[in-house]
């Protein structure tokens, strides 16, 4: 590894590090807002597209607006997806079928698809550069790579959930969860979720322990169909050993899953967080190195929206010769996605802990709150905006909160329940 300052390759404005949808969504958003500091950057990603990526992932109608207004053609294979379910025990809760889920895509095909397109477009990139630290110097920043370093008047972190300039220059951890995964090849003919091309979101878990949810949706893997099966468990504290892999098959045997051909993974998550700061003088984050939806842990419509949101921060500063970035933090939190992000956050203390069937029991009732939801991933609606009218809805249901509980219950034909007193208890 190279160490030594005088080991340059060079001088820059800026380095966007990671190769993801938010290093190559602000690559393309300083293109359009100024050309010519783009030809002074430079977009690095630390293996070669198309790289595996551990997991598929769906496009919101959020995600494919974004991709439009960039001009981008998505032209990659795709399994579709028409709508969103919860589930618990045998409740199903559906969300607006308008866009909160379109299609699944395999990560290293659109991941590959964007950076193809920030470069094709002239922004200057280098594959195969790994990324080890950030030093601060005092008028620039040393970013030291395996390759040799690049002086730079500015850094955006788009590297992911390692997140190197989280990790080396003072930002904090951030919120940890955890993901595991199992790939699994399916007859489509006998698969639920390609049959109804849905995606399964389900919490009957949360009631052994898991602080997150198991999934399940269609994809397809060098042109075969398989299912993603996996769970999400947001707490990395989660002492109970019910966020794991053995957890995760335990569930697959329960659902008659034969996983003896399955493709295994595992990988952290971070979550956003309103508490914490995303940029330092000269510094930003975007993506997951800045946090995914803490709900459901969507994150390419964010990262996506994230880049764009860094490119006008990063465009800004170099205008006006200030590059402390001192707004960002505030910018991303009065943003319609930090909103919804926050928002998001909130509700996932409710999910995902002794209240999940309070809430899970208005969701069942209330087709406006699912569809504010749904719509609020879709991103034609707003739930922070309205605040008002889900603690109207709330205290309505409140009101005969045990009858609405028993209601739910007997749909989800669970029988062990925690009392009323303790689901209420603050």
């Amino acid at each position: 590894m190279v160490q030594n300052e005088r080991e340059l390759l060079g001088d820059v404005d800026l380095v966007i590090i990671g190769g993801g949808p938010a290093g190559s969504s602000t690559a393309m958003h300083i293109l359009k807002y100024d050309p010519a500091l783009a030809a002074r950057s430079i977009l690095l990603e630390k293996t070669n597209h198309p790289r595996e990526k551990i997991c598929g992932g769906a496009l919101t109608l959020n995600a494919e607006r974004v991709i439009e207004d960039l001009g981008i053609n998505l032209d990659i294979p795709s399994a579709p997806v028409h709508h969103v379910q919860l589930v618990y025990g045998n409740a199903r809760i559906d969300l607006a079928e308008d866009g909160c889920a379109k299609r699944v895509i395999r990560r290293c095909d659109f991941d590959g698809m964007l950076f193809k397109a920030a470069k094709d477009r002239g922004f200057p990139t280098m594959e195969d550069t790994r990324v080890r630290r950030i030093l601060r110097r005092a008028d620039h920043l040393l970013v030291v790579t395996d390759r040799g370093n690049l002086r730079a008047q500015a850094v955006v972190g788009c590297d992911g959930v390692g997140a190197v300039v989280r990790k080396t220059t003072g930002f904090t951890p951030g919120r940890m969860g955890r993901l595991w995964v199992a790939e699994i090849p399916v007859d489509p003919k006998s698969s639920r979720v390609f049959q109804e091309q849905v995606l399964i979101i389900d919490l009957s878990y949360v009631k052994e322990g898991l602080r997150g949810y198991y999934w399940e949706f269609p994809c397809f893997i060098e042109g075969r169909p398989f299912i993603s099966a996996g769970i999400v468990d947001t707490d990395h504290k989660n002492q109970r050993r019910v966020g794991c892999a053995d957890f995760l098959t335990n569930i697959l045997a329960r659902r008659g899953i034969d996983t003896r051909d399955a493709m295994r993974k595992a990988f952290p998550i971070r979550h956003f967080s309103p508490r914490e700061r995303f940029a330092r003088p000269r510094m930003l984050l975007a993506g997951d190195a800045l946090g995914s939806d803490p709900l459901f842990s969507e994150g390419i419509s964010q990262a996506l929206e994230f880049g764009r949101l860094a490119a006008k921060a990063v465009v800004e500063g170099f205008a006006r010769k200030n590059l402390s970035f001192s707004n960002y933090t505030k910018t991303i939190l009065q943003s319609r996605v930090g909103k919804e992000l926050a928002a998001y956050a909130r509700f996932s203390n409710y999910f995902y802990g002794p209240r999940a069937e309070l809430f899970l029991s208005l969701l069942y009732e209330n087709v406006e709150l699912r569809r504010l939801i749904g719509c609020s991933y879709a991103g034609t609606q707003n739930m922070h905006q309205k605040t008002l009218r889900m603690i109207k809805l709330i205290g309505s249901h409140l009101l005969h909160v045990n009858q609405h509980l028993r209601n739910f219950r007997s749909a989800a034909n669970l029988t062990s329940t925690p009392a009323p007193e303790e689901v209420l208890t603050p």
